[in-house]
């Protein structure tokens, strides 16, 4: 979700905290996977912004419907959105979530089919976040890189971007998310690899994690489906 911000640029308040309180109902209802009320407040969060000139805001509201439409595997229309975030929060000098839609972009050629794209611009996004010190940001782009890889049939480049998102996510903070999502690629390489020790160590990692998370995503979603089979067949 992106960050919340108190924004410094002329319009009401009641504008300001109508926005924040819509993009903070849409991304709640886009972590529940609804994603048509979701883009309904976001598109109102929009418009809101728009009017009081709130262009923090406005980045916001885009990000946020960037992030509904990859979850429609509308990619092309979120890459539009993605690019139209990032260019208000370079105006505004807010590096952190720029960075942040980079990676989204990365990750929506990725989904696209064009990997070798995608990989291009979440090494650029990578470079960003170490150079900023934005330290759960580069996690992101390893881990992210690491599926891009995965999904480019080579995994000896993507356990290795996986470990580095491993020890930039584990210590001193702990990002439950994004281990999860390393420890769950890992589990499928391991399987196609047929490596059962690799395959049973990746599998108590993501029991381990699995309470730990506080929103859906694909991943988590494949892994219960798993978990329930396999408890169905017992």
């Amino acid at each position: 979700m992106p960050a919340k911000w108190t924004s410094t640029a002329s319009g009401s308040l009641p504008a300001k905290l109508s926005a924040h309180a819509l993009l903070n109902l849409a991304n709640l209802h886009a972590d529940q996977s609804d994603l048509i009320l979701a883009e309904l407040e976001a598109e109102k969060a929009l418009a809101l912004a728009r009017s009081e000139s709130l262009d923090l805001l406005s980045a916001w509201s885009l990000h946020t419907m960037g992030r509904v439409l990859a979850e429609r595997r509308q990619h092309l229309l979120a890459i539009e959105r993605y690019r139209d975030a990032g260019a208000l929060y370079d105006a505004a000098g807010e590096t952190h979530e720029a960075i942040r839609v980079r990676i989204n972009v990365g990750d929506s050629y990725v989904a696209l089919g064009k990997v070798k794209e995608g990989i291009r611009l979440l090494r650029a996004a990578l470079t960003e976040a170490h150079a900023a010190s934005h330290r759960r940001l580069e996690a992101q782009a390893w881990s992210n890189l690491g599926e891009a890889y995965y999904l480019a049939k080579e995994p000896a480049q993507a356990q290795a971007c996986l470990r580095q998102s491993d020890a930039l996510a584990g210590s001193p903070e702990r990002y439950p998310d994004i281990l999860f999502f390393n420890a769950f690629y890992e589990w499928k390489m391991a399987i196609a690899q047929a490596n059962p020790t690799r395959e049973k160590i990746a599998f108590g990692r993501l029991k381990a994690l699995r309470s730990g998370l506080e929103r859906r995503f694909p991943e988590a979603d494949a892994f219960d489906a798993f978990v329930e089979r396999r408890r169905s067949n017992a």
